[in-house]
């Protein structure tokens, strides 16, 4: 959201608001994991399409395999 309100700058109306946030590419942020980007479009809102699998080793979660597609496909 502090991104989305940093594209909009001085124009903080709703319509600005949601077309901001309606065009986010390839936007990595500092809390996702290393090659985990948002992107949204007008007929895409769900910005997290992407994913890392995790394991518990009884201490810390250990990150294994590649980002893949969260998408199914």
């Amino acid at each position: 959201m502090a991104e989305v309100l940093k594209m909009c700058g001085d124009n903080l109306t709703r319509e600005n608001v949601m077309k901001q946030a309606a065009s986010l590419h390839n936007l990595q942020l500092p809390l996702m994991l290393p090659g985990i980007t948002l992107n949204t479009s007008a007929n895409d809102f769900d910005p997290i399409k992407q994913m890392q699998l995790q394991k518990f080793d009884g201490t810390t979660w250990q990150l294994f395999g590649d980002v893949m597609s969260g998408s199914g496909t």
